[in-house]
């Protein structure tokens, strides 16, 4: 039987650096008190909830009535065949209250019939995967956003060596660094080894193709990079109790998965469970749009600029006229307010063919402002000088 999803309550928790594999966690502070850090990144949660994806790294550095749900893997890959190439990002969830709520129904359940419906669990993935699922075009591989810039491109590298052998001296010709130094960032900032994490990343990463692919156990070792089969086998059973062969095997029996609940005694959280019994949050509906696959039956109208001026020849004789560039604009004009300064003896006749050219050059038009009839003949008079 594959594992259980399971249902915890901490009165405290801290933890070491994990790679979380095989599952996804949901986690919530019931006083909100939480503080984690995931992918290197410190996040300071309080009521919030939190989701770390399956190939994540965690950290929890405290936590007090930290409500944790462990969900396998399998679960959701039965309801989305994608899960793979899927990451769920926790600051877009907007159910978030209605999520705590069937959490703790689950355990109260649990607590007082030590069964619960199985449909809260599919539920709640449905709602993951209608409000915080971001799909990729490839596996999901977390990055790395520690305070070492360093180190986070060195994540970047590795991400993109994922499917190769990866071993230190590849990290120091490329960046420069020695081995020694490679450890002392990954301890430092992950509190994982290098080792560590490289092998739990590719054990993450190969689960893709074990469960999704026909290929020999043996030719998957050699596509994400193990140097020997054996070793890949050896990793494999160090982070999920069981060898490749054994975790397809059991992955492929479609079954119920039983839900379990930790605690043998949760007498101290009856209020809570209380409350949740006297007031449902209810889930929020939410339309996610793709901008890229938006159509647009109108086409706005172009924008059309107008550049005010009230003397002519204080823009001729100024160096304005050679800063002007408005060739991102479709339509801009020159607009001359008072005709009256329009006085033609005052210009130079070839320094006013150029600066005209000069706005046409720079796709902007002249436009003047007529009151009259006497100033359109003025205009027009004007215009008569300029004809060969």
């Amino acid at each position: 039987m594959m594992e259980s999803t399971t249902l915890c309550i901490h009165e405290y928790l801290s933890t070491y650096t994990r790679r979380c594999i095989d599952r996804v966690i949901l986690l919530f502070s019931l006083n909100n008190q939480l503080d984690v850090v995931i992918n290197g990144k410190h996040e300071s949660v309080g009521s919030n909830l939190i989701v770390i994806n399956h190939s994540d790294l965690y950290h929890i550095t405290n936590a007090e009535q930290l409500v944790e749900l462990t969900i396998p893997v399998q679960q959701f890959a039965e309801i989305d065949q994608s899960f793979f190439h899927c990451y769920y990002n926790f600051k877009l969830i907007n159910s978030s209250e209605y999520i705590k709520y069937l959490t703790l129904t689950m355990i109260e359940q649990l607590s007082r019939l030590n069964d619960t419906k199985s449909s809260n669990i599919i539920e709640l993935i449905t709602i993951l995967n209608k409000e915080a699922k971001i799909k990729q075009d490839f596996i999901y591989v977390p990055t790395i956003q520690s305070e070492s810039n360093l180190l986070n491109k060195i994540s970047v590298f590795i991400k993109a060596h994922i499917t190769q052998p990866i071993f230190s001296k590849d990290i120091s010709n490329s960046f420069y660094i020695s081995a020694p130094y490679i450890s002392i960032l990954f301890k430092k900032y992950l509190g994982i080894s290098f080792k560590h994490y490289i092998a739990s990343l590719k054990v993450a990463v190969s689960l893709a193709e074990l469960v999704h692919s026909k290929e020999t156990i043996h030719a998957i070792s050699e596509n994400m990079g193990f140097n020997h089969y054996p070793n890949y086998t050896h990793q494999f059973k160090n982070h999920l109790n069981m060898t490749p062969n054994e975790y397809r095997k059991k992955f492929m029996v479609l079954q119920r998965i039983p839900v379990k609940l930790i605690n043998e005694d949760v007498s101290n959280y009856i209020p809570y469970f209380e409350s949740i019994s006297v007031e449902k949050p209810l889930p929020s509906n939410q339309m996610n749009i793709e901008l890229d696959q938006l159509t647009y039956k109108d086409i706005a109208k172009t924008p059309t600029l107008f550049i005010h001026i009230d003397d002519l020849m204080d823009i001729v004789q100024s160096t304005l006229n050679t800063n002007l560039n408005f060739t991102d604009l479709s339509e801009s004009y020159l607009m001359i307010n008072n005709i009256s300064k329009l006085a033609l003896e005052k210009l130079s006749f070839t320094g006013l063919i150029d600066f005209i050219d000069s706005l046409f050059s720079n796709n902007v038009g002249i436009a003047i402002k007529i009151k009259s009839r006497h100033q359109f003949k003025f205009i027009q008079d004007i215009i008569l000088q300029f004809k060969i």
